[in-house]
């Protein structure tokens, strides 16, 4: 579409040339020229006006399908059942859900930004650590954590309890 526009323009500019050289002693011929250029122009900016409505109302569309989407994605891991927790690459929170607030006895809005570690006993940190690091560098995307072992957490009043857990990394897009 785009070079059919630019075709039209270099076939217009080529008449336009052509009449200007024709029309010397042709007023009339000029001033038809003229007035089919501005009409052309006119029409050109209409069909580019109504191409622009139609790109924005296509993203308003997709951007209002896809926070739908992750209003349904928010919704499912917030009624979970299971405690889910997102960490940043500095491993502080930024995901704490309904299930990890009963678990961890912990309100979200006291979880978010703070360190995982948080909510590993003071024992078992540098341990965790270091399977964390190992895990970043293996390039794996998942796995069941404390299979060998068992695995302690930490409440907000301080109460230890044994837990399962699972270990999942995703690259986000650049």
């Amino acid at each position: 579409m785009v070079a059919a526009g630019i075709a039209l323009l270099a076939g217009v500019l080529a008449l336009n040339g052509a009449v200007l050289v024709a029309a010397g002693d042709h007023p009339l011929l000029l001033a038809t020229t003229l007035v089919v250029d501005a009409v052309l122009l006119v029409g050109a900016i209409g069909v580019a006006a109504w191409y622009a409505q139609r790109y924005e109302e296509q993203g308003e569309r997709a951007s209002a399908a896809i926070d739908a989407s992750h209003a349904r994605l928010a919704g499912v891991i917030d009624s979970a059942m299971d405690a889910i927790i997102t960490v940043d690459p500095s491993q502080r929170i930024v995901l704490f859900n309904r299930a990890a607030e009963a678990v961890f006895r912990c309100p979200r809005i006291d979880a978010l930004g703070a360190p995982l570690e948080r909510f590993v006993p003071t024992r078992f940190r540098e341990t965790h650590r270091a399977h964390i690091e190992r895990f970043g560098r293996t390039g794996g995307t998942s796995r069941r954590m404390g299979d060998s072992t068992m695995l302690w957490g930490l409440r907000a009043d301080g109460e230890e309890f044994p837990l399962e857990a699972s270990i999942s990394q995703t690259r986000e897009a650049a």
